[in-house]
C-alpha cells in the first residue's frame, strides 16, 4: 500500500510540475540517452532558463520526436522555432514555424505562430542593408508565405502593404502592383492600409511611367488611382503629397495631347480635324496646365472658331472642368513621346490644300463620343 501510495505521488509530482503546465498529459517526456535517463521537457526548460536557446532548440527538437500526441507534437515545433529566433536563427525558425503551420494548422500554436513569423519578416525588413545577407529577398519570401497560407490571417493586408512596398523597392512593378490590387480587393475593411495602397500604387504607375510611357496608358492609370485615393481619404496625411502628384500627371498628359495636336500639323500627318480635336481636348480638360497656353495659340491658326472655343472654356472654367476619363473608356491614336520636346516645332506646318489630303489619312478614334 505504502508503496502504491509512493508510486502515485510521484506521478502526480510530476505531471504538476510547472514546467508541465500547458504540455497534453499523454506524452513520456523521457527518453534515454548514452547514460541513464532524463527528461527532455524539463532539460529543455533548463536551458532556456539560462538563455542558451541553441541547445534548448535542440532539446525541443528531441522532444518533438519523442511525443506521440500531435498536440505536444505543435507545442514542441513552436517552442524550437522560438528558442531559434531568440538565438537570432531568423531562417531557421522560419523554416519551423512553416513546418508547424503546414502540418499542424488546427493546432493552438497557428496564430501564435503567423505573429512570430510577421515579426520575423518585420525584422528582416529592418534589417535588409547589412552585408552579406539578403534580409531583403528573406523579407518577402516569409511575407509571401503568410498570405498565400493564411490569407484570413488578421495581420494579412498589413503584410501585404509591406510585401508590396518592398517589391516596389525591389523594381519589381508588376509583383507590387499584384500586391496592392490584392489588398484593396480582398481587405475592404482594412481602410488605413488600402488608402496607403491606392496612393502607392499612383507612385508605382508614376515611376514606370518616366522610363517608358509611349501612349501616356501608364501615366493615366497612376491618375485614376490618385484621383480614387483623393475621392476616398480627403482628411489623409498624404493629402497635400497625393495633390502634387495630380498636378505631375495632369501636366505632363496635358502636353502629351498638345504633342499630338502638333503632331497633326506635320506635312507628313496632316489632319486639321485631329489637330482641332486634341487641342480642344487639352483647352477643355486640362485647362490649368501648361499646355492649355500652347494649344490656345496653335488652334487659333487651325481653326476659325477658336476664338469661340476659347470663350467656352473660360466659362466652363468658371465652374470646373471635365476630368480625364477612366483608362477603360477610350483608346488613343499611335504615338510616340521619344522624341525630346525641343525637338518638336511650335508652328504648324500647314500644306496648301488641306482639305484634300484629309481623305488620305486613316480614320482616327473619335475622343468626343459623336459620330466621325
Amino acid at each position: 500500500m505504502q508503496v502504491r501510495t509512493f508510486l502515485f505521488l510521484g506521478v502526480v509530482t510530476l505531471f504538476s510540475h510547472a514546467g508541465f503546465s500547458d504540455w497534453v498529459k499523454t506524452d513520456n517526456f523521457k527518453k534515454s540517452r548514452w547514460f541513464g535517463s532524463y527528461n527532455v521537457l524539463e532539460e529543455a526548460q533548463k536551458h532556456e532558463k539560462s538563455k542558451d536557446y541553441d541547445a534548448a532548440a535542440d532539446e525541443y527538437e528531441t522532444l518533438f520526436e519523442v511525443v506521440q500526441d500531435s498536440r505536444n507534437k505543435a507545442h514542441a515545433l513552436f517552442k524550437k522555432a522560438q528558442n531559434l529566433h531568440l538565438d537570432g536563427s531568423r531562417k531557421s525558425a522560419f523554416k519551423t514555424y512553416k513546418e508547424l503551420i503546414e502540418c499542424y494548422p488546427t493546432s493552438t500554436f497557428y496564430t501564435k505562430a503567423l505573429d512570430d513569423l510577421f515579426l520575423i519578416g518585420k525584422e528582416f525588413e529592418a534589417a535588409k542593408g547589412k552585408l552579406f545577407a539578403d534580409n531583403e529577398s528573406n523579407a518577402v519570401e516569409v511575407y509571401e508565405f503568410i498570405i498565400d497560407t493564411a490569407p484570413f490571417y488578421k495581420n494579412s493586408a498589413k503584410v501585404l502593404l509591406r510585401l508590396g512596398n518592398l517589391q516596389a523597392g525591389r523594381l519589381d512593378e508588376d509583383m507590387a502592383v499584384s500586391s496592392y490590387k490584392k489588398l484593396v480587393k480582398k481587405y475592404k475593411n482594412y481602410e488605413v492600409q488600402r488608402a496607403e495602397a491606392f496612393i502607392m500604387m499612383a507612385r508605382v504607375y508614376d515611376k514606370m511611367a518616366e522610363s517608358a510611357d509611349q501612349d501616356c496608358e501608364l501615366t493615366r492609370q497612376s491618375l485614376e488611382y490618385v484621383n480614387t485615393f483623393l475621392e476616398n481619404y480627403p482628411e489623409h496625411k498624404r493629402k497635400a503629397e497625393a495633390e502634387k502628384l495630380k498636378v505631375k500627371l495632369t501636366n505632363r498628359l496635358g502636353m502629351y495631347y498638345y504633342k499630338l495636336g502638333l503632331f497633326y500639323t506635320w506635312d507628313a500627318n496632316y489632319c486639321a480635324s485631329a489637330t482641332r480635336r486634341y487641342l480642344r481636348k487639352v483647352l477643355f480638360e486640362y485647362t490649368d496646365t501648361p499646355a492649355a497656353a500652347k494649344a490656345e495659340a496653335l488652334l487659333a491658326s487651325v481653326d476659325p472658331d477658336a476664338e469661340l472655343v476659347v470663350s467656352e472654356v473660360k466659362e466652363v472654367q468658371k465652374v470646373h472642368y471635365k476630368s480625364e476619363p477612366t483608362i477603360q473608356s477610350k483608346k488613343m491614336a499611335p504615338f510616340s513621346m521619344s522624341q525630346e520636346q525641343e525637338d518638336w516645332p511650335e508652328q504648324p506646318v500647314l500644306p496648301a490644300e488641306s482639305l484634300n489630303n484629309d481623305k488620305y489619312l486613316l480614320p482616327l478614334p473619335n475622343l468626343e463620343g459623336g459620330e466621325k
